[in-house]
């Protein structure tokens, strides 16, 4: 494992280069779009490694208060009039998680619906690996949801 925090980020950096491009292909037969955004109400866990990179490509911090209570099933703190505001810098798991039915079912989350991907990317082999591999590079550092690192609130800054 590369313990150099500079290198672990620029690492993160290449992998979600790969699943960018992977994201395109997968546009082609998903019905993401942007500004639909149910799936940003959903828990998104993600590593302190992830919550790092975030906060080292945008202006938001990660908050130091651990003793708060966790709300998930709430707007991510990063959508913004339905739209991610740190798009570019999302989670691994925000960028492996695609719907290919019909997207209303996304609205209401005890309805069944197929998706591809998934969140931990489990379905398909290179991506989660890739998933695993972050894990590797996170270490014995904090997993959690997105909101555990930067809060609940909306359109925080």
């Amino acid at each position: 494992m590369n313990s150099n925090p500079r290198m672990q980020i620029a690492e993160i950096s290449l992998i979600y280069g790969f699943l960018d491009t992977f994201g395109e292909f997968a546009s082609t037969f998903t019905v993401c779009q942007k500004g639909c955004s149910a799936c940003c109400k959903i828990g998104v866990e993600m590593t302190a490694l992830e919550a790092s990179f975030i906060e080292k490509n945008t202006s938001h911090r990660i908050v130091s208060n651990k003793q708060r209570k966790l709300k998930t099933n709430t707007d991510c703190p990063f959508l913004i009039d339905g739209i991610c505001s740190i798009y570019e810098y999302r989670p691994f798991n925000c960028r492996t998680f695609f719907t290919v039915d019909n997207p209303k079912y996304c609205e209401t989350p005890n309805e069944p619906h197929r998706t591809y991907g998934s969140l931990g990317g489990q379905d398909i082999n290179i991506i989660y690996q890739f998933r695993k591999y972050i894990d590797h590079l996170n270490g014995k550092r904090k997993k959690s949801d997105i909101r555990f690192f930067f809060g609940n609130h909306k359109g925080i800054k």
